[in-house]
């Protein structure tokens, strides 16, 4: 299924998926989980009583805002990768170095949040948008 700009929704949704189920995995325990605790200021007992009040509802909004994302990203890999891998992977690292990571600084600089909280969260960001690009572009 296409739009009128040649974007494959199927694409965009399971890449929005792929992406959510990558972030569910990077900050549970089986990988960074007890780090971004630490880092963030939370606790197991805070986190479990943030599942009681709505974290369904945060992980739809997640999805959505990684469809968002899926979505704005297909026609750049589409125009700028030609279909290929390696094109699509380089164009991934640059739209995060110019979007994500200079983005991203303000909570570190202004808020006080850590640089080790930065430093995986961005991470987390440069795997999910090359995730993204990856299957945008094998999934054509």
């Amino acid at each position: 299924m296409e739009s009128f700009a040649g974007i494959n929704y199927y694409a965009v949704f399971v890449s929005a998926l792929a992406v959510n189920i990558l972030g569910g995995l990077w900050y549970s325990p089986v990988l960074f989980g007890k780090i971004w605790l630490k880092l963030a200021g939370l606790t197991p007992e805070k986190m479990a009583s943030e599942k009681a009040r709505g974290m369904i509802h945060r992980y739809f909004i997640s999805l959505i805002a990684s469809f968002v994302m899926a979505y704005v990203l297909a026609p750049f890999v589409a125009v700028g990768a030609r279909g290929s891998l390696a094109p699509a992977l380089l164009l991934g690292f640059w739209l995060w170095l110019g979007f994500i990571v200079t983005r991203f600084v303000g909570p570190s600089l202004w808020e006080g949040k850590s640089w080790g909280l930065y430093f995986l969260n961005i991470s987390y960001e440069l795997v999910a948008i090359l995730l993204m690009a990856t299957i945008l572009v094998l999934w054509r």
